[in-house]
């Protein structure tokens, strides 16, 4: 028959277990959330995709449309040379400076085609990218919706996911009332670097928390179980599992 100190310290023993089991509960929702932020991450990637693409093509046109302007500037100019160069034709005196205006006004022509041949070429790429960015514009509102479809979805998987942490937070909290806090304290201290496997069973007088033998010694004291029994190999806490598997 068990002393009442014996008692208490079993009864600790048990908390500890059904603590860590619902820490192991609780953490378990941790990959279910994060599969959730990867589906919104996924859909935010694809939006990004196009949103890039749509602003380099836009960055495009812009620096095309400026050069046309640029070319703009430069015909008007030269036109304003060409008829400078038809003007001083008529006062020429001699041979050589009709040769000097007739090299400047090919110069200037040269540069007058080649200025509206950029324009008509800009002008195509403008028209093409214009089309593309149309369409970029189409998939990205499409993208952008079935982004918001998801985040609304994975808002209410969040929500319900939250609400089963919550109702084992509450429990969580009445069980560690009812452990001795420096019982508790130490089931912490494991549950640092040991994780969801600080409080384990032993079975076939084995830890199952390194998979190692325990002594006769320990093992006695996990069976006793007068007192918090660690494993002497790798420290978590240990318990005698009910059931023929525990033999």
């Amino acid at each position: 028959m068990h002393h009442p100190k014996e008692k208490v310290l079993n009864k600790h023993l048990q908390g500890l277990v059904e603590l860590s089991k619902i820490d192991k509960s609780v953490d378990e929702f941790t990959p279910q959330i994060e599969a959730v932020q990867k589906k919104i991450a996924k859909e935010q990637r694809k939006v990004d995709e196009v949103s890039e693409k749509l602003e380099a093509l836009k960055h495009l046109i812009t620096d095309n449309q400026n050069k046309i302007k640029s070319y703009e500037e430069q015909i008007t100019t030269l036109d304003e040379q060409l008829k400078s160069i038809q003007k001083k034709n008529k006062a020429v005196t001699n041979e050589k400076e009709m040769k000097a205006l007739s090299l400047e006004e090919e110069l200037a022509k040269e540069k007058l085609t080649f200025a509206n041949e950029e324009i008509e070429r800009l002008g195509k790429i403008n028209g093409t990218k214009g089309e593309e960015a149309a369409e970029l514009e189409s998939t990205l509102s499409e993208r952008n919706a079935s982004a918001e479809a998801v985040s609304k979805e994975a808002e209410k998987e969040l929500a319900e996911i939250e609400k089963h942490k919550e109702s084992f937070y509450k429990e969580r909290i009445e069980k560690t009332s009812e452990i001795d806090q420096k019982i508790l304290a130490f089931y912490e201290k494991v549950r640092n670097w040991a994780g969801n496997t600080a409080v384990v069973p032993v079975k076939k007088q084995a830890c199952y928390g390194c998979y190692m033998k325990i002594n006769d010694k320990a093992y006695t004291e996990v069976i006793r179980g007068e007192e918090i029994a660690t494993c002497p190999h790798c420290g978590r806490i240990l318990y005698l599992e009910k059931g023929p598997e525990a033999s």
